[in-house]
């Protein structure tokens, strides 16, 4: 859709296309509207327009026919072509040009006009590139989301292999989970002031667990 949207306005005769939407009291209709050149060019004397002077378009919005914004815009930018023909443009091309004469001279430089014209072009570079960007911008936050949402699918299934196994084979599911943990242990240098904290409560309940134990079987041997 955005390079529909730059195809209108690379047109000679176009101000602008604004958002517009019609029939707000029955919930509203999204579309388009441009805003044009010929109406200036016309009072500043550049003869005559092809459609004979306008100021702005007729909206285009979304209808039974015309389903997507893509639509407006194409319908739109037919409008564009059809109603402003070769009048209209050197209209707007004679007022472009007569209104950067006026700013070289009042600038006063000897490289004004020249300056007046890279602007106009680095103007129009700059809403290009910016309407690229924005596109491009979309393309990537989708890709990042569908990343986010397919690693917490991997993070899922990892997780149910792990519960999967460890019911098939408890004992190595044992293993396995004390080897990671020793494994964990020996990178004791990584560890935050809570995990310290952590560790030691765990030890210190193996410790009483293990002690615990002890002590009834040395009672069992006394008791016989």
């Amino acid at each position: 859709m955005e390079q529909e949207r730059l195809a209108i306005l690379e047109h000679p005769v176009l101000r602008s296309i604004s958002d517009v939407i019609l029939d707000r009291s029955k919930g509203g209709r999204r579309g388009f509207r441009v805003s044009l050149w010929c109406q200036t060019a016309r009072q500043n004397g550049h003869g005559e327009c092809d459609c004979g002077g306008l100021r702005q378009g007729v909206p285009v919005c979304v209808s039974t026919t015309r389903t997507t914004l893509l639509a407006c815009l194409q319908d739109l930018h037919k409008q564009v072509l059809l109603g402003h023909g070769s009048k209209c443009i050197t209209a707007c091309k004679a007022l472009e040009a007569q209104r950067m004469a006026q700013d070289a001279s009042s600038a006063g430089a000897p490289d004004a006009f020249r300056t007046m014209m890279d602007l106009s072009q680095a103007t129009k570079s700059l809403q290009k590139a910016t309407l690229e960007w924005k596109n491009v911008k979309e393309r990537a936050d989708k890709i990042n989301k569908e990343a986010l949402e397919l690693q917490e699918l991997v993070e899922k299934a990892q997780e149910e292999v792990q519960r999967l196994k460890a019911q098939l084979h408890p004992k190595r599911a044992r293993i396995e989970a004390q080897e990671e943990e020793e494994d964990d242990i020996e990178n004791v240098d990584d560890w935050t002031l809570t995990k310290h904290r952590s560790e030691a409560t765990r030890v210190q309940s193996r410790r009483n667990t293990t002690m615990g134990t002890w002590y009834l079987v040395l009672g069992s041997c006394v008791s016989r």
